[in-house]
């Protein structure tokens, strides 16, 4: 009793192998389902076996399940198309249900059943107001290549095409059904055109040599340019001998791809340069690499400076403000008008949204200057964000360095202007900001006191020092006489000024000319006239009016330019 509840049949049964069962079962039919399950616990496992059904699929039905597989795929999928097959309305629904899902055995026996349903009519389509044409969307050739089932359109195709050997026993065609059957391969022609299937359209060349399929593929009206194309696709037209014009390099600049294959091969569109950059920048956003390779076989535009303010401003065709095309156009914007360009993060909308990253990037690169008025709109970026109630905006920007008592032209005090507009956050803020400024005054003054104490005392001790040691020794008084920590640090400062500005010269001759200031007081021996001329040249703000305060805004601004160079290159 135990081995027979183990083995979940009685003694009645006799006892086979798994694999002898399943080729029993095989010779059975699905709608035997029923009787076996009830007969013992054994049959009923052996019966949801993969390999039975995947028998009774592919000897009733054909083909396989659509992916993904699951565990119980076979089974499923064929449950699913028998019901189907049983319950459809008419033979037509059967025989689009059987070429779509890849029922091969299924179309077999209707081929040999019922021959009419692979000879439909043409559907009437309307394409003007009363004008018809035929439509062979419901033909079995054209509803294969929608699902872009190659073995099951090689499979139909042998119908109407049959071999040679069997070629004798097919009544010849009629002038009308020649000319229909021509619509009809056009018609799946059309169709692998709009799927970007070039593996069917190679095959469709080779079985319908008899067709003008390839002129209708060649033909630049018939490639559904509104899809996007593949390089395969390029590549199958180019074999056919297809000409590519600018204007098509033009609709797929977003695609990377495809714009550098179509860069190699399409010729003139230099001449359109400046439409095909503001194109690939703005409308279609196209990625870094088509960019590069733009600027650097010549694409130009007609005003930098417009181009570069409608990329930075975003809007609805700038999805992502890639950080490296803003600086390439920045550099061409600012090579153009020969300065320095300062107000950019008066048109980045992506500052205006709060975008504190930006702000920060902006600043590194020396493209903003937190303090600058706008010479039109008058007003600092620190009265600009208070207007607009941003407290993120201002925060970031008192933290690089915005002056929050800064008085533009054309309007008051960050201050004044929060009271004006009753945002007492925004006013506290400020209020803080300003007196950390003046606590952070007062102790760089006493810092400077403290150092020039400093320095007086080691002079008086310096020449004390020397005179005993002329009393002592009599000699090498002066070689032993001490420099003061402030001078030395000059020395250093002026040294480190001249490496800079010699490695920027080398490699950007651009940087170079921006620099001229500092190589004026280079020449002069850095003399405190010509360091704080540059400076103010420079419009550099240094802590304090000192040499050495003057020097060390040079190295800090000098070194940010080595930064953006080194990372350009």
């Amino acid at each position: 009793m135990e081995e027979q509840q183990q083995t979940g049949h009685d003694g009645l049964l006799p006892e086979l192998p798994h694999e002898s069962w399943l080729r029993i079962f095989s010779f059975l039919s699905p709608s035997n389902s029923l009787h076996v399950c009830l007969t013992c616990k054994l049959w009923n496992e052996l019966w949801q076996d993969k390999s039975l059904w995947k028998h009774f699929h592919h000897s009733l039905l054909g083909g396989r399940p659509r992916p993904p597989l699951l565990p119980n795929a076979w089974k499923k999928s064929f449950k699913e198309s028998f019901v189907f097959l049983r319950i459809a309305r008419d033979a037509n629904s059967r025989l689009n249900y059987a070429i779509t899902h890849g029922h091969t055995v299924v179309v077999q026996k209707m081929m040999e059943t019922d021959t009419k349903l692979f000879h439909p009519l043409p559907l009437r389509s309307r394409r003007f107001l009363y004008h018809y044409e035929p439509s062979y969307s419901n033909h079995p050739l054209v509803i294969a290549t929608n699902e872009q089932d190659l073995a099951m359109f090689q499979f139909i195709w042998a119908f109407y095409f049959p071999t040679p050997s069997t070629d004798e026993q097919q009544p010849p065609r009629s002038p009308d059904d020649l000319k229909r059957m021509e619509q009809t391969v056009l018609a799946c022609a059309e169709n692998m055109i709009a799927k970007r299937n070039t593996s069917m359209l190679r095959h469709l060349f080779s079985v319908a040599p008899q067709y003008p399929v390839v002129e209708h593929v060649k033909t630049s009206g018939n490639w559904h340019l509104e899809i996007s194309l593949t390089v395969d696709f390029l590549a199958l037209l180019e074999e056919l001998g297809a000409v590519f014009q600018p204007t098509l390099l033009n609709r797929n600049l977003g695609n990377a791809s495809v714009a550098h294959w179509l860069l190699d091969r399409v010729k003139g569109w230099q001449l359109g340069s400046m439409n095909i950059l503001c194109r690939a920048v703005i409308d279609e956003n196209a990625p870094r690499s088509v960019v590069k390779r733009l600027l650097k076989e010549g694409a130009s535009a007609f005003s930098w400076g417009q181009l570069l303010e409608e990329y930075v401003s975003g809007g609805e065709k700038v999805k992502v403000l890639d950080k490296k095309v803003l600086k390439w156009l920045l550099k061409k914007h600012e090579e153009a008008q020969g300065c320095k360009e300062e107000n950019l993060a008066f048109y980045v909308g992506a500052i205006a949204k709060g975008d504190t990253k930006m702000l920060q990037f902006l600043i590194k690169i020396g493209a903003t200057d937190v303090n600058h008025v706008h010479p039109e709109f008058g007003k600092t970026l620190l009265q600009f964000a208070v207007e607009r109630g941003n407290k993120v905006f201002v925060r970031t920007l008192l933290a690089c360095g915005a002056d929050p008592k800064a008085k533009g032209k054309k309007a008051a005090a960050p201050i004044s202007i929060a009271n004006q507009m009753g945002l007492t956050e925004l006013r506290d803020i400020l209020v803080e900001a300003c007196k950390e400024k003046e606590q952070g005054a007062k102790r760089k003054r006493q810092e400077e006191a403290n150092d020039a104490k400093v320095n007086a005392g080691d002079r008086t001790g310096g020449e004390k020092g020397a005179e005993k040691e002329q009393g002592a020794k009599g000699v090498k008084s002066a070689k032993r006489r001490k420099i003061t920590p402030g001078a030395a640090e000059e020395k250093k400062l002026e040294a480190r000024v001249a490496e800079l500005h010699q490695w920027i010269s080398e490699r950007d001759g651009v940087a170079a000319r921006l620099q001229v200031p500092i190589q004026e007081a280079k020449l002069a021996g850095f003399s405190y006239g010509k360091v704080k001329h540059a400076c103010y040249q420079l419009r550099l703000r240094a802590t304090s009016l000192t040499k050495l305060a003057l020097l060390h805004a040079l190295v800090q601004f000098l070194e940010a330019k080595q930064a953006v160079v080194d990372y350009e290159m």
